[in-house]
């Protein structure tokens, strides 16, 4: 991770990553959001996290019923409302503000979906990138004795 130069984590990058699918993208990206940064805490990061893990649990595999589809608008609606949440977090701490604009601009790719079974693909992209970032967040925070 040391060959990374930290720089800014541009929402074209995030777009590439959520949008167009991009596997390496997504590696590279999650490296560069937690080299040489400010590090917020374990417990900070999975307040974001929790919600949405649970709502990749509720969002349903088909849509082929109206109940699947009733449950899959609930789901969409809890991403769309991720984005104030995000906003609060940053705003009571400043070391997820970078966290919560890159999180903000996957969110605003999801909502770029032109129906709920692309908005799904793209969630599902945007939980992996998640769950990136939080392992190298874990990684680094273990590399430097801290346990949160």
């Amino acid at each position: 991770m040391n060959e990374l130069k930290q720089q800014r984590v541009s929402s074209d990058n995030v777009a590439e990553i959520i949008a167009k699918d991009n596997p390496e993208k997504l590696v590279e990206v999650a490296q560069r959001v937690i080299q040489g940064r400010e590090q917020f805490t374990t417990s900070q990061i999975r307040n974001i996290f929790g919600p949405v893990r649970r709502i990749a649990l509720e969002w349903p595999q088909s849509l082929e019923s109206d109940k699947d589809q009733e449950a899959a608008e609930k789901a969409y609606r809890q991403v769309v409302l991720l984005r104030p949440k995000l906003r609060y977090l940053a705003a009571r701490d400043n070391k997820l503000r970078e966290l919560a604009d890159i999180l903000d601009a996957g969110i605003r790719e999801i909502q770029e979906g032109s129906d709920l079974a692309e908005k799904k693909e793209r969630f599902g992209r945007f939980v992996d990138f998640f769950e990136a970032i939080l392992a190298y967040h874990t990684e680094k925070a273990r590399e430097s004795g801290r346990n949160e």
